[in-house]
């Protein structure tokens, strides 16, 4: 509501001149990323959850599942799981303490 209200009063809002910052330099390269995937020890800062790897090469976190081909080698391990921050549909998996993958949310 304060976005809208803004653009329409002065012509800009917070949440308008992020879209369009976006859109202007979505050619850059490294720009629409997540920071964590860029600066790895970001990750530290991120809230863990653990889980266990399913069967299906799946973990599940509260309501969504990320997938990955490399959790199949490992079903039924415990591991700590990382979600992205700037993009949710993205997940760290840690095994050991170590980084396993990048999973991405499962369809």
């Amino acid at each position: 509501m304060l976005d809208t209200y803004l653009k329409k009063r002065h012509g800009h809002g917070p949440r308008t001149t992020i879209d369009d910052t976006d859109y202007a330099f979505r050619h850059l390269e490294g720009y629409n990323r997540d920071p964590a995937l860029m600066l790895p020890p970001l990750r530290w800062l991120l809230p863990t959850y653990s889980a266990t790897i399913g069967e299906d090469a799946t973990v599940a976190i509260a309501d969504r599942r990320y997938r990955d081909d490399l959790l199949r080698y490992w079903p039924g391990s415990s591991v700590t799981v990382r979600v992205s921050r700037y993009d949710p549909r993205l997940a760290y998996v840690y095994l050991d303490g170590e980084i396993l993958c990048v999973a991405s949310q499962a369809a």
